[in-house]
């Protein structure tokens, strides 16, 4: 009984000890560059972990005048929602027929997926670069929505394959004994019944996309193309130590893709957690 106590005690421990660990190395940065965006610059340079002594928006001011904020926050949306829908409509029907059917196909398919996982973003970079230019994409949108579509192609497919996977397959037997045709049984029964996956790919998907800085870096070369990571990286050089500048811009970049992982953080903890167990 005394080992059992010390066992939970010790898991106890370490668990907050964890959990310290990734407050001080993830949230407490994150706050501090909030923070430090409402500051002075001359403040931050002498009392940097202070609190601010006067709060002041002198640093978001600076930077939409220094940079078109609006423009790059727009484009970021139009690719981040233009891959989410995309990536969850295609491939909620790929997904599905690899769920569904059997044999060598379906594994050399799920390998293929697999070893994908293992290639580096660098190795991807030319033959992207010259396939985006050659189908005209190159300073375009669609061209950035494209290649994150196909970045996200085999996380995707995993977690909705898995939660199609967890669906009896005698709710479609009973649709198709009732008349429903298959088309009309994936839509109306097996999508529905696969809301957690998709929410789940949703959310990643417009969370990498939001994020993804080396192929806009690669496939942009015009001030209206560039989202908001990359922008980031231009302006950077010309706030130099205009610091509430560059926090504020930090803020603005990354503030949007924090709320929703915390807000949608349950759904994709199930989401993954269901992956890995039918996956």
């Amino acid at each position: 009984m005394m080992d059992m106590h010390i066992r939970r005690v010790g898991f106890l421990i370490i668990k907050t000890l964890f959990l310290a660990m990734i407050l001080i190395f993830t949230i407490v940065p994150f706050v501090w560059v909030i923070l430090s965006s409402f500051k002075t610059n001359d403040e931050i340079l002498i009392s940097s972990l202070s609190l601010p002594s006067k709060w002041t928006l002198d640093g978001y001011k600076r930077a939409f005048e220094m940079a078109p904020i609006p423009t790059f926050f727009r484009n970021s949306v139009i690719v981040s929602l233009s891959t989410t829908v995309l990536a969850i409509a295609f491939f909620s029907m790929g997904a599905y027929v690899l769920a569904r059917m059997r044999g060598r196909f379906v594994r050399v398919i799920v390998a293929v997926l697999s070893m994908s996982l293992y290639i580096p973003v660098s190795a991807l970079v030319q033959p992207v670069f010259l396939l985006v230019e050659g189908l005209g994409m190159y300073n375009h949108p669609s061209g950035l929505i494209l290649v994150n579509i196909a970045m996200n192609l085999a996380i995707s497919v995993f977690i909705l394959r898995a939660t199609f996977l967890a669906i009896p397959i005698e709710i479609e037997e009973s649709a198709y004994i009732d008349g429903a045709s298959v088309i009309r049984t994936f839509f109306s029964i097996v999508l529905p019944t696969a809301k957690s996956g998709q929410v789940t790919v949703g959310i990643l998907c417009f969370i990498n996309s939001w994020n993804q800085f080396m192929f806009p870096l690669v496939l942009t070369s015009q001030e209206e193309s560039f989202t908001l990571p990359l922008a980031l990286n231009y302006f950077t050089a010309a706030f130099r130590f205009d610091y509430p500048a560059l926090f504020a811009a930090l803020t603005i970049t990354v503030l949007p893709t924090i709320i929703i992982f915390f807000l949608m953080s349950d759904r994709i903890i199930a989401g993954m957690a269901g992956g890995a167990i039918k996956g």
